[in-house]
């Protein structure tokens, strides 16, 4: 989040954090890959919970029952090098509506 002014910054925050209504985000990303059938000409929905990467602070990654995993085993491995009050934190739900913007294939031109 960017503001030009500190009070700025702290009242968007707030907002994000309080997840005020007349405020929304949006990204903007570029996907390699295949998508699903359903999903190749509109876009789609999808719910998954998020957490914390512990490898890759502070970047969060998909709740999976191996991330799970790793996330107990740093959480153990750093407390028992000191850092006595790190907890590690529940996921959280997500919910992504998506639509697709353009698209490319290698060697061709752009589809639309």
């Amino acid at each position: 989040v960017f503001a030009k002014t500190e009070v700025a910054l702290k009242a968007l925050q707030t907002k994000f954090r309080d997840r005020s209504e007349d405020i929304t985000k949006e990204y903007h990303a570029l996907v390699c890959g295949h998508l699903p059938s359903e999903w190749e000409t509109t876009g789609g929905d999808i719910r998954l919970p998020l957490q914390r990467d512990h490898r890759h602070p502070p970047f969060m990654r998909v709740a999976t029952p191996r991330s799970e995993e790793e996330a107990r085993r740093a959480v153990k491995d750093l407390q028992t090098h000191g850092f006595r009050k790190l907890v590690k934190k529940n996921p959280k739900p997500s919910h992504t509506e998506f639509r697709i913007l353009a698209r490319e294939w290698l060697g061709y031109d752009p589809v639309k």
